[in-house]
Order: structure tokens, then C-alpha cells, then sequence
């Protein structure tokens, strides 16, 4: 049986971290931007990440570094691969179904969180079947959705990098717009707009430099 990708990568980062093997790999430091050469691995904390597996949502420890900047000594965290700041969902999950909400213009936010039609679940630990009645719900999908749309200095910053390794993509030239019933705001049309540009972004940015806009870049934007 072929293992989930993600819970594969869950479990080698946490193995990682076990051994003592994470190293971050960041050249600034987000805090005051100074080049120190390496950063100092100061502490580690426990987190709970949810995959969605078809219709399950499985429950997986695993844990966070935080580094040390030796010229300024402010810490912060660096998330791997799957992770992001204040969310329990992975990244590549809050990835697919915050694009597909954006870019499908007949997908609301409740239809959105659904497989086939149906609800996504909690995993009864680990045995295939829901765990209660609680589900995946349309509202999760919209945070989602607002704090992709809020990072958009993180977004410039992408353009910049992508201009200056591929002149001819035209990524940042892309229009993105939105069905009207989908907001009832020019400032909610706005991030809506931004998930967008930055979803559709970071496809591209991943083709030119091998890594995602939110493993390292996302960071030294301070997640704006």
C-alpha cells in the first residue's frame, strides 16, 4: 500500500526532530534581517496536525522547531513543510481546497469542504470510521481563504523573486476575478482576489526554485 505523502512527510520530519537532524536552512533572520551564517536550535514543542484521508481526518503529533538569531537573540519559528502558523490542518490540505474555492466559480464554502457530495470526518483513531458527529465545516474554509488573503506582502515579495528568475512568466499579470455572490464586500473581493493570486503563485514559484513560497519565503515575510 502506497503511504500518504503527507503523513509520510510528518513522520520523517518528526524523526528529524527526534534525532536532532532539522536544520534551518534560512539565510536572513526574520526578525532583524542580519545574515548571521547559522541559526541556534533553541527549543521544540509538540503540535497536533489533521490530514484529511478521503473522507477521515487523522489526528498526527509531531513538532515545531524554534531558532535563535545569535545577532539580535530573538527566536521564531520555522514551520516545515506541512505546516503553518496557528492552523492544525497541513498546509497541502488547506492548499487544494482553498484553491479550488477560488478558482471554481460554483464552489461555495460548504460544498467546498465536501468529498463526492459528502461530509469529511473525524477518524476514530485510526479506525476508519468517524470518531462523532463533528465535521469539516464551510466556515473553516473561509478563515483559510482570509489568511491566504492576507499575506500579501509575502505575495510581492514572490513577484520579485519570480521576475527576477523568469522575466517571461507572467504569473503576476494574471486577472482573478471573482463571482459577485461570493462577496458581499470590495474589501472581502480583495482577498479573495489576493488567495487567488497567491495560490496560483506559488505553483509557479515552486517550478522555478524547487521549494514553496510558505517553507522559508512566507517567513522572512513575518507571515504578512
Amino acid at each position: 500500500m502506497i503511504p500518504h505523502p503527507v503523513l509520510a512527510a510528518i513522520a520523517a520530519h518528526t524523526q528529524a526532530v527526534e534525532f536532532g537532524a532539522v536544520q534551518c536552512h534560512l539565510e536572513l533572520c526574520p526578525k532583524c534581517g542580519a545574515r548571521p551564517g547559522s541559526f541556534k536550535l533553541h527549543a521544540t514543542r509538540q503540535r497536533q496536525f489533521l490530514v484529511i484521508v478521503d473522507r477521515l481526518i487523522q489526528r498526527v503529533v509531531s513538532a515545531l522547531t524554534r531558532w535563535k538569531c545569535p545577532c539580535c537573540g530573538k527566536t521564531f519559528t520555522l514551520y516545515p513543510e506541512f505546516a503553518l502558523p496557528s492552523k492544525r490542518y497541513v498546509l497541502q490540505d488547506i492548499c487544494r481546497l482553498g484553491r479550488q474555492y477560488v478558482s471554481e466559480d460554483g464552489v461555495s464554502y460548504g460544498r467546498g469542504v465536501q468529498v463526492d457530495r459528502m461530509a469529511v470526518c473525524y477518524d476514530a483513531g485510526g479506525q476508519g470510521r468517524p470518531i462523532d458527529d463533528r465535521v469539516l465545516r464551510g466556515s473553516t474554509l473561509h478563515r483559510w481563504v482570509g489568511f491566504f488573503g492576507a499575506l500579501k506582502e509575502t505575495l510581492q515579495q514572490a513577484w520579485r523573486l519570480i521576475r527576477a528568475k523568469s522575466p517571461a512568466c507572467d504569473v503576476f499579470r494574471r486577472s482573478h476575478i471573482m463571482p459577485c455572490w461570493k462577496y458581499r464586500s470590495e474589501h472581502r473581493r480583495e482577498v479573495l482576489q489576493t488567495c487567488g493570486r497567491l495560490l496560483e503563485t506559488d505553483r509557479a514559484y515552486q517550478i522555478l526554485f524547487d521549494v514553496s513560497v510558505f517553507t522559508h519565503l512566507a517567513t522572512l515575510c513575518s507571515w504578512r
